[in-house]
């Protein structure tokens, strides 16, 4: 992978950090990640998520989908208040 393209996604995670996205039907806020040996690991307030070589972020990425805490449902968002 080229700098270049290494700092694209290094930005766009950066972007995503205190943000919420819903994955696989549960809202994850994003609080941290890290970049290290050609590999992304992004922290959630639910979870970990396992590491992905960054030739292939983008398209592990694409699972994100960014959603305003106040749009998800009563339900989802009591869960989250609950489980943090």
């Amino acid at each position: 992978m080229t700098t270049q393209s290494i700092q694209k996604t290094e930005n766009r995670v950066k972007a995503m950090i205190g943000k919420t996205f819903m994955v696989n039907a549960f809202a994850h806020k994003i609080v941290n990640y890290q970049i290290q040996d050609g590999r992304l690991t992004l922290v959630s307030d639910r979870k970990f998520f396992p590491a992905v070589e960054l030739v292939n972020a983008d398209r592990f990425l694409e699972q994100f989908l960014e959603t305003d805490e106040e749009a998800l449902p009563a339900v989802v968002a009591e869960n989250r208040r609950r489980f943090r």
